[in-house]
């Protein structure tokens, strides 16, 4: 299993076949403890049993295996985060960095947008196309391309219709994607509505600086190690319970940013004022950048500990125990 489904009927029919299940990647945030707790109460001895019958958990940090074994669960390793072994596909990363190279602009890109998400920065571009806001004088460059990336198919329509009535010059991306001579159409937007599916690392890679959505509405957050990945620095918003140990640890070596309910009302706004601040700084833009490729590299190598781990379980297990066939 991976992460932290935990099925009670399921754990309970493969302890009676007598097959033992493995819980990899594991993450448990308070609150996945919290409903396992209120669980309990209705159900006692449900869940625990449930993580009891674990034969062998592989948690990504010290923090998610003191939650598990709360939670019932007893054989704990500390492996990493598999995601940190992202690889990503090289010759979308190229074409990405070609991409924004020929388009001359500094580029933010707003990714995975969830529900109500696509109309708070909507809202906060609009905002900021004022002239008096005077970024071209005190920048030197022109005005950031947008990136506005929906994280749900169903929702790029709906995307499209903000912008439009928001009064945004804007271009979808599967209008011009595979359009040698759409660079000029380009620079004349100020939103490109990002509604293909499959191509992050080529955004992530085209992009200055991710702002990582999921996070701006209450709903925990999206991966923000992908845009780390290929050297782009990150701005999150306040809500990241699924993936707080990533965030405090990128916050902590200077590669993002996250932005608080108590500093702001509007965090869209926030969020977006501090990455044009950022792209501002080009010597600080780059050290953030070389941080995150650093910050990636020194916790890769949890797949390799996990498959390890996996093997020499396996192993004992064959000791122990007469084949079956």
């Amino acid at each position: 299993l991976i992460e932290r489904e935990i099925w009670p009927n399921l754990m309970r029919q493969a302890q009676a076949e007598q097959v033992p299940m493995i819980l990899a990647n594991a993450r448990f945030s308070e609150q996945a403890l919290g409903h396992v707790r209120t669980i309990e109460r209705f159900f006692p001895g449900l869940m625990q049993a449930s993580y009891a019958s674990l034969a062998l958990t592989l948690a990504q940090t010290q923090d998610d295996a003191t939650r598990l074994y709360l939670a019932g669960v007893n054989n704990i390793m500390v492996v990493g985060n598999l995601k940190f072994d992202v690889l990503l596909p090289i010759i979308a990363v190229d074409a990405g960095r070609a991409w924004s190279a020929r388009i001359k602009r500094p580029i933010v890109a707003i990714a995975s947008t969830r529900e109500g998400e696509d109309a708070m920065f909507v809202k906060a571009i609009q905002s900021l196309q004022n002239p008096r806001d005077g970024w071209d004088a005190r920048s030197g460059m022109s005005d950031p391309l947008y990136l506005l990336i929906p994280r749900h198919p169903q929702r790029f329509d709906e995307a499209a219709a903000l912008l439009e009535n928001a009064g945004l010059r804007f271009i979808r991306w599967s209008t011009i994607r595979h359009d040698v001579h759409a660079d000029a159409q380009v620079m004349q937007v100020q939103v490109v509505l990002c509604d293909t599916l499959g191509e992050m690392p080529f955004f992530y890679a085209a992009s200055d600086v991710a702002i990582v959505a999921g996070s701006f509405s209450p709903l925990g957050g999206q991966n923000l190690i992908e845009a780390c990945a290929v050297g782009t620095p990150v701005i999150v918003g306040p809500h990241t319970r699924n993936f707080a140990d990533a965030v405090q640890g990128a916050v902590e070596a200077g590669v993002a940013i996250q932005i608080s309910e108590s500093e702001t009302n509007d965090p869209a706004l926030r969020a977006l004022t501090c990455a044009r601040e950022w792209l501002m700084d080009a010597q600080a833009l780059e050290q953030r950048s070389a941080n995150a490729l650093q910050w990636v590299a020194q916790h890769t190598g949890a797949a390799n500990r996990m498959l390890n781990e996996i093997s020499e379980f396996e192993t004992a297990q064959a000791r122990a125990l007469p084949l079956r066939h």
